[in-house]
């Protein structure tokens, strides 16, 4: 008998001592001491998407922005009321946060009619035109 058929019959050793089984039909070989994959924790069952590391990254990222905006916010809003404490800070509070409304008022209208103009592919940055 062969080498070749004698390895393929027995299984082959590794380096390390351990056995290796080549099973028909499967392209890969697997380990007689090696573990089943981990499975995915509850959160990545639920959210599919978290399974990819860069949208975990953007995912990141984003939340720290938001927080920020909330600081910058919380922190305008003191600002303004300790500046205005005497002369009616209800006033000036509540003018603060109409002001901090109105581009999106503005703009929103505004884009939405040109994204209804024109095509998509012209409106998309430069980078996910080339995507498709």
């Amino acid at each position: 008998m062969d080498e070749l058929d004698r390895s393929s019959s027995q299984g082959d050793s590794s380096p390390s001592g351990e056995t290796i089984e080549i099973v028909a039909g499967s392209s890969s070989a697997s380990t007689s001491n090696s573990a089943a994959p981990p499975r995915p924790s509850r959160l990545v069952r639920w959210y599919p998407a978290l399974r990819f590391r860069y949208f975990r990254w953007y995912l990141a990222g984003h939340l720290l922005s938001v927080i920020g905006g909330w600081m910058q916010d919380a922190g305008l809003k003191w600002y303004v009321q300790t500046l205005t404490k005497e002369i009616g800070s209800e006033f000036w509070l509540g003018l603060t946060t109409a002001m901090a409304s109105v581009p999106i008022l503005i703009f929103s209208p505004i884009g939405g009619a040109l994204a209804d103009r024109w095509s998509r592919r012209l409106v998309l940055p430069e980078r996910k035109r080339r995507e498709w």
